[in-house]
């Protein structure tokens, strides 16, 4: 079973539907045009099924139809079913130029490995809470080792590399913006026409009507903070489109970023949980050490 919610977009001559599906841990969204279909992050590998029965039963569609599968990030809730879509399909995933430093070197493959397990784990805790799903952690850790539950490959082939400021290819309108600070190399889509921003993980709402918080974990909070600030001078936004808490409608996103900038300065929990779920791997080590140099990182737009 899988929850389906549509948002039709007013006011736009060229029309399209948005339509959100619930995956495994986060909701999907997918994009729907009279003659072609986008894919804002692939969710996870057992969400593919769940997706393609969406396009071929309820839209009544051929998966040749859809055209792009985008990956934001290298997580298993936004990387997990790429491989996939392109092996079973042969549809064409866009990603990152750099995604595949994330994971690079032996304690990569370990934090590849803690994130599969930190998947299951953040869906034990939407059905039993965190202080309840808290002991499973250390045998969904062991469990990531083996072959079936390590369900994704650790680097991604992909067609398409993307670059902030670009055009998504095939869906001009849809424009690229990089947002490090969750990772190094995370970007978030923006419709300029309706002001839909697309966050990916840049920002979470954990309970319906709640609070928007900062994403688990914030490996650069410095970079995080510059993401923040450039979104709230130069982007407009109506409607965000959360993989954690579905689309939402907002009258003052510079209000809502402000709230996650303060939360970046004074949520020292979520800071230190950030620390402990994240390794040294080399990409991490890498940016630190830019950072720690005076190498100050500056949106390129």
């Amino acid at each position: 079973m899988f929850v389906i919610k549509s948002l039709l977009l007013q006011g736009l001559s060229r029309g399209f539907t948005i339509h959100s599906i619930q995956g495994f841990v986060s909701t999907i969204f997918l994009v729907e045009y009279p003659h072609k279909l986008l894919l804002l992050d692939s969710g996870c590998a057992s969400d593919v099924a769940r997706v393609k029965s969406f396009i071929t039963e309820r839209l009544k569609r051929p998966m040749a139809d859809l055209r792009l599968v985008v990956v934001t990030h290298c997580h298993p809730d936004h990387q997990g079913g790429a491989h996939l879509y392109s092996k079973d399909h042969g549809i064409k995933i866009a990603a990152p130029s750099n995604i595949n430093t994330w994971y690079d070197g032996i304690l990569g493959v370990v934090q590849h490995r803690l994130d599969i397990s930190l998947g299951y784990y953040v869906k034990a805790c939407q059905r039993f809470g965190f202080l309840m799903a808290l002991p499973l952690l250390p045998m969904l850790f062991m469990a990531a080792w083996l072959p079936y539950w390590s369900y994704y490959p650790r680097c991604l082939r992909f067609d398409h590399p993307l670059h902030d400021g670009q055009t998504l290819p095939g869906f001009d309108e849809w424009n690229v913006i990089a947002i490090p600070g969750h990772t190094s190399h995370m970007v978030s889509l923006y419709h300029k026409p309706s002001k839909t921003l697309y966050t990916s993980d840049l920002m979470v709402q954990p309970k319906p009507g709640g609070k928007f918080r900062m994403p688990l974990p914030v490996n650069f909070p410095s970079l995080m903070h510059t993401t923040l600030s450039w979104l709230q001078r130069e982007v407009l936004v109506e409607t965000l489109l959360l993989a954690h808490g579905g689309e939402q409608a907002v009258n003052a996103f510079p209000a809502v970023v402000s709230k996650l900038q303060g939360q970046l300065q004074n949520d020292t929990r979520s800071l230190l949980v950030s620390k402990i779920i994240s390794l040294p791997t080399r990409e991490t080590r890498r940016v630190n050490a830019e950072l720690c140099g005076g190498r100050a990182w500056t949106h390129p737009r």
